[in-house]
């Protein structure tokens, strides 16, 4: 069952097209994951291996992604809760509701 914070949430970016939703994450973690994303630098083997697979948007930027800690942040809490409802579908039966 969705709460009504994050209902309220997907209404809004059904009719808006976006949500903010506030004090999702910590200040404290935000600087921490700005910093990584100013400071990120992909190896060697890295660029390499993004070169032979043609698998870069925007050259070699900087991303959150590689951190385990930040994709937690998005699927728990409010943030997990407007994804869960947005992304899972009656005709989409490999997510679990739950």
């Amino acid at each position: 069952m969705i709460s009504l914070t994050a209902k309220t949430h997907v209404n809004h970016i059904r009719q808006q097209g976006y949500a903010v939703i506030k004090q999702a994450v910590d200040p404290a973690v935000v600087r921490n994951l700005l910093e990584f994303a100013n400071t990120f630098q992909y190896t060697e083997d890295e660029q390499a291996n993004l070169l032979r697979n043609q698998q870069r948007l925007n050259s070699f930027d900087r991303t959150i992604y590689k951190r385990q800690d930040a994709l937690r942040l998005f699927i728990r809490g409010t943030p997990g809760e407007v994804l869960k409802e947005l992304l899972n579908e009656k005709f989409y039966e490999a997510i679990p509701p739950d």
